[in-house]
């Protein structure tokens, strides 16, 4: 039993996908994690903080930039 709640866990844990750093329009700086079959982008920029989740990677880029352009 003890060997099943472990490899649950583990597959509940995000997985860290990318970090992203910029100073081009205010700067900015946003981190893409992956839980189960989300992704999920936390954008800081000018002060502010956007929390999105998405069904794919590609969905939190563009997320991300329609924030900082």
């Amino acid at each position: 039993m003890t060997n099943n709640n472990n490899n649950e866990r583990k597959n509940t844990m995000n997985h860290h996908i990318n970090s992203i750093y910029s100073t081009m329009n205010g700067g900015y700086e946003a981190e893409i994690d992956r839980t189960g079959n989300a992704y999920r982008i936390i954008i800081q920029h000018l002060g502010q903080t956007y929390l999105h989740y998405a069904r794919n990677e590609d969905d939190c880029y563009d997320y991300l930039y329609s924030i900082v352009r």
